[in-house]
């Protein structure tokens, strides 16, 4: 593949690369770090390029790898860290056992009024402590799905515990 035909092709999807980047990972300079390495790994294998039927699904797709890859890296990194929290006093509703009876009544209140699929991940996902992966195995549904379900039973959670407040 040429210099030019390289750069007709590929570099006119940076703003789709970037995209991809921030929708996975959140963090805009990661984003930027993404693209320039999606950049950088299309041109080391530039001579293999003119295979590739579809650039803009192939990009994605590399994008989507190193994204992953870069998300798994800092996981590696937060889990070899000693937690900061461990240095914390322990304070908030635990320090008060009323309260906490209270808020977790609430909480599983809210649970057991959610729809059977969302009631059911979310127990998964609570009392069992399951992960994303282990929860899609048993529900059937993709990883993503179960990520999405447990953030908006969260926020549902949290917006009728904010109410209570």
């Amino acid at each position: 593949m040429t210099t030019e035909i390289f750069k007709r092709t590929y570099l006119s999807l940076n703003p789709l690369i970037y995209r991809v980047a921030i929708h996975l990972l959140n963090d805009e300079e990661a984003a930027k770090d993404t693209t320039q390495d999606v950049y950088v790994k299309l041109w080391a294998s530039k001579d293999k390029l003119d295979k590739i039927d579809d650039p803009k699904s192939f990009v994605i797709k590399v994008t989507h790898n190193l994204c992953i890859d870069r998300i798994r890296r800092n996981n590696l990194r937060i889990e070899e860290r000693p937690s900061d929290m461990e240095e914390l006093p322990n304070i908030g509703i635990e320090d008060n056992p009323v309260m906490n009876r209270d808020t977790l009544r609430h909480v599983v209140d809210c649970i057991n009024r959610m729809p059977k699929k969302q009631k059911e991940i979310m127990l998964l996902f609570v009392t069992e402590a399951l992960d994303y992966k282990e929860i899609a195995k048993r529900t059937g549904l993709t990883e993503l799905n179960v990520r999405v379900t447990v953030s908006r039973s969260r926020n549902q959670i949290k917006k009728e515990l904010e109410e209570l407040i």
